[in-house]
């Protein structure tokens, strides 16, 4: 059976495209259908015809599709990933400018200090939307939203004091995106049988 993943934020090239891959090389996730939202119809436009490419190059029956509309890319979902950056590139900028005016020099500054608080200050009420929609729209939802940012347990701490009796899984950045691959796997009683595959693939 085609499992529907929604990806939220889809625009990012590093993000998205690899996370595709990771899913995709597991043969009983094969025929998955991705779901890509993003608020930027370029970046939108430019990540699909890449994964799409990817597809047909190695012979896969997996499909996407894309949207600019969150609730319709969550709709009837089996599992919606986040990989958004709330704000965008700008606002990470003003996440390292402003603490180094006060001489806060950060390393990274999107995930602890200064600059941690105010990535997760803007992320956790774009992810309350999320999760907003999977309640309402996402009818067969089996899975936990799964959010691969940096802030990761800060914005997971933030959702749980808005639903209290369903966290989304936190997981923390991956290069490979293997966490949220295996988030599928293990939490699917279809797939338990692949477990073992994908840990060979991590």
């Amino acid at each position: 059976m085609t499992i529907k993943v929604a990806v939220i934020g889809a625009g990012s090239i590093s993000f998205t495209r690899k996370l595709m891959h990771d899913i995709l090389a597991v043969p009983e996730l094969a025929d998955t259908f991705f779901h890509f939202m993003d608020i930027s119809q370029h970046n939108l436009e430019m990540i699909t015809r890449l994964a799409k490419r990817d597809i047909r190059a190695n012979n896969l029956p997996a499909t996407i599709t894309p949207t600019t509309n969150q609730r319709e890319a969550v709709a009837d979902s089996d599992y919606v990933i986040s990989v958004i950056r709330q704000g965008g590139l700008d606002a990470f900028e003003l996440d390292i400018d402003i603490p180094l005016k006060y001489g806060i020099d950060q390393c990274v500054g999107d995930t602890i200090c200064a600059g941690g608080i105010m990535y997760g200050q803007r992320t956790i009420p774009a992810l309350l939307e999320i999760c907003q929609d999977i309640r309402e729209v996402a009818t067969g939802f089996t899975a936990k939203q799964g959010d691969t940012c940096a802030t990761a347990p800060r914005v997971a701490y933030g959702l749980k004091q808005i639903f209290p009796s369903g966290l989304p899984k936190s997981r923390p950045r991956s290069p490979t995106i293997s966490a949220a691959r295996n988030m599928i796997l293990t939490s699917s009683n279809r797939l338990k049988r692949v477990v073992s595959t994908a840990a060979t693939l991590t």
